[in-house]
């Protein structure tokens, strides 16, 4: 029997979940659309990566959403978000951070749902070199 094997990292099965936390997230694709109640909106693809793998889950930012300003600061869009406009074409490709939950349902089965993006962190600061100290021992 010949197959193409999958890489288990990259390939996560459908049903694959992670767990509640932070990760790091990518837009794989942004559509502006309409919700239902008729307001505007843009729908995110995202895939959430852990450990060289990734899940995909999808999201959806309100014009009147806190989680719009979150995202935005998260993903490096502050100046678009302050500028009151924002397109799908701005979100496309982006990666930050968010907290990711599981959501739970017997109907449509269990899978990962973005809780709210976190601003990007500060990076870790390397630690200082006291080898060429002046201090005399």
């Amino acid at each position: 029997m010949k197959f193409t094997p999958l890489d288990i990292k990259k390939d996560a099965p459908a049903n694959y979940l992670l767990p509640a936390g932070d990760y790091e997230v990518e837009v794989v694709d942004a559509e502006e659309g309409v919700s239902k109640a008729g307001n505007a909106q843009i729908k995110l693809k995202l895939r959430i990566i852990a450990d060289g793998m990734s899940v995909t889950t999808f999201d959806y930012l309100g014009a009147t959403s806190k989680k719009l300003r979150n995202f935005c600061l998260s993903m490096g869009l502050q100046e678009k978000y302050e500028h009151g406009e924002i397109t799908d074409l701005d979100c496309a490709n982006k990666r930050g951070h968010a907290s990711v939950k599981v959501e739970r349902s017997e109907e449509y089965g269990d899978k990962n749902k973005v809780a709210f993006y976190i601003d990007k962190p500060e990076p870790k600061k390397p630690a200082e070199d006291f080898t060429n100290d002046d201090v005399p021992f």
